[in-house]
């Protein structure tokens, strides 16, 4: 592979598991085995659309963590679960918000007479 080829989710999770088993044995420990391919397409049918290729094979190598890690950058990696719970709960916050219709780009820049 040259240098700046974007690897699969599944070649970057193994270099990222082979260096965790190395360096952070703890952090390692805390990657679940993959997620159900049963999972994934009921996480499907919830959110109404099909995950997107990368999503659903980085899920395949792991099904998120099983406590808070800091292995990625900004968050844990989700569950599949953990990824419906995060949808249904914006979405729920989305309609307590009478939904995501207002969006101030939309507005004109100045009112008009």
């Amino acid at each position: 592979m040259s240098p700046g080829t974007p690897r699969s989710p599944s070649e970057s999770w193994h270099r990222i598991d082979a260096w965790l088993a190395a360096h952070a044995p703890s952090d390692a420990a805390l990657l679940n085995p993959p997620a159900a391919e049963d999972d994934i397409r009921q996480a499907e049918r919830v959110l109404g659309i099909q995950l997107p290729a990368d999503l659903a094979e980085s899920l395949r190598c792991h099904n998120g963590a099983s406590a808070w890690t800091t292995i990625l950058p900004e968050q844990s990696p989700l569950t599949v679960s953990g990824i419906v719970d995060q949808w249904q709960t914006c979405m729920t916050i989305a309609a307590e918000e009478d939904g995501l219709t207002t969006r101030p780009w939309d507005a004109p820049a100045l009112p008009s007479r």
